[in-house]
């Protein structure tokens, strides 16, 4: 609806010492912060090497960026 108030939210992992174990948890974020969080987050992608045939994931920035392949070297 137009009409509702829409906030940003930063979605996180947080160790619970106590209980031992991950905790899912979510803050609400104004809109400066929301920018400086985009600008902090990274992609899990999963990449092709098309030269060794081999399939590996690798944290990147961008989704458009390519890298090299860690097993032939090649981009």
């Amino acid at each position: 609806k137009a009409s509702t108030k829409k906030f940003w939210h930063v979605y996180y992992y947080e160790y619970d010492d106590w209980e031992e174990k991950w905790i899912y948890k979510s803050k609400q974020i104004n809109s400066l912060e929301a920018l400086y969080y985009k600008t902090k987050k990274w992609h899990k992608i999963r990449f092709y090497c098309q030269y060794c045939s081999t399939i590996f994931t690798s944290m990147v920035k961008s989704k458009t960026k390519e890298i090299e392949c860690p097993y032939c070297g090649e981009i």
